[in-house]
This record gives C-alpha cells, sequence and structure tokens, in this order.
C-alpha cells in the first residue's frame, strides 16, 4: 500500500516505490508483479462554506474543534468519498468519542461505542448534519454556492 497526502504526490511515489520492488526483486533473482487491489482514493477536499454551516450547528451542540484551529495536522482518511470530494461540494465531519485513548480498529474503541458518549455522538451528528441540511435549502448564498458545485 502506498499513501500520499495528495494524487500529485502518490503518483510521484509510485515509481519510486515501484523501483525499490524492482530492484530487491533483482538483487534477489525473484520475478514480481505489482497489481492494482483496490482503487485509488484521492486527497478529501472540504466544502468550505458546507463544513462552516456543519461546524456553527455542531458547536450549538456543544461539540469543539480547538484542534483544527490550533492548525495541527488534519487526520487522513481512505475512503472512495474523498474522491467524490473532488468533484461535488462535500464534508466528511467527524466527531469524538470518549475511548479512553483507544482509537478506531481497536476492540477497545469498539466497546467505547457503546454507552452514553457514543450515544451523545450519534444524536450531535444526525441533528447538527439535519441542520446543515436545512442550512443548505435556505441560505440563499450556500444553496447557490452548492447548486453550483465544484468548479474544475
Amino acid at each position: 500500500m502506498i499513501r500520499a497526502r495528495r494524487l500529485d504526490e502518490l503518483e510521484e511515489l509510485r515509481p519510486r516505490i515501484t523501483h525499490c520492488f524492482e530492484a530487491g526483486a533483482l538483487a534477489t533473482g525473484a520475478t514480481l508483479e505489482i497489481e492494482n487491489l483496490a482503487p485509488v482514493y484521492s486527497h478529501f477536499e472540504p466544502d468550505a462554506l458546507l463544513l462552516r454551516a456543519w461546524r456553527a450547528n455542531a458547536e450549538e451542540l456543544g461539540r469543539s474543534y480547538a484542534g483544527d484551529d490550533a492548525g495541527g495536522g488534519l487526520p487522513t482518511i481512505s475512503t472512495d468519498m474523498a474522491n467524490v470530494s473532488l468533484a461535488l461540494p462535500t464534508i466528511h465531519p467527524m466527531l469524538g468519542i470518549d475511548a479512553r485513548g483507544a482509537v478506531n480498529h481497536q476492540p477497545e474503541f469498539a466497546a467505547a461505542c457503546v454507552g452514553p458518549s457514543a450515544e451523545r455522538a450519534l444524536r450531535d451528528g444526525a441533528l447538527g448534519m439535519a441542520w446543515t441540511a436545512i442550512d443548505a435549502a435556505t441560505d440563499p448564498v450556500l444553496g447557490e454556492h452548492l447548486r453550483a458545485g465544484r468548479a474544475g
């Protein structure tokens, strides 16, 4: 698996990685076959206006995005939704739960997904998204922006 922050960086990286495996095959006398087993997932580009509406709604529910404001690195995601984000105005909101240090794909995280913190995240996510959809339908500027789609 090869990962990069953006598609152009991935295309730069791919031949370098391929050459490493070719060198290993040559040095050991092995044969090499490289096969794409999954689609290429692009970087994710959230729509700024739609994200602003989501954030206002989430903050109204008591959610905080201090980490985003601190300018830290954004989490990476592997999803075909990222590919869609290059074509259509898209957001991928994330809500925290009290997972006591566990992260997804761990049994402890799965266990944390049952209980009051997870129930609140589910409710906040659904309500915040519903409010954001209402904003998209009723705010003339946001609505026109979304109807125009992503340029390019």
